[in-house]
């Protein structure tokens, strides 16, 4: 939340909702990965034909998230 919810509110409000017990239980599906693996696949591909500029930022920016949510979700399999 960057700052704007201290970290006591936002896991008080994450434990009343029912959110922190359903953390363990929920898991991804292959599926679901094989689009977070496309996903990045598109990005990393577009990254190769867009001219330099401003959109490139952005566009390097998200392929390196998409990176890391791969990766922690193969840590996370394991």
């Amino acid at each position: 939340m960057q700052g704007y919810i201290s970290e006591d509110t936002l896991r008080h409000a994450l434990i009343v909702s029912g959110q922190m017990d359903r953390e363990d239980t929920v898991t991804m599906e292959a599926r679901d990965c094989g689009r977070l693996d496309d996903a990045l696949s598109a990005v990393t591909e577009f990254l190769k034909t867009v001219p330099p500029g401003c959109p490139i930022l952005e566009l390097t920016r998200a392929n390196g998230l998409l990176r890391q949510v791969v990766d922690c979700l193969r840590t996370a399999k394991k």
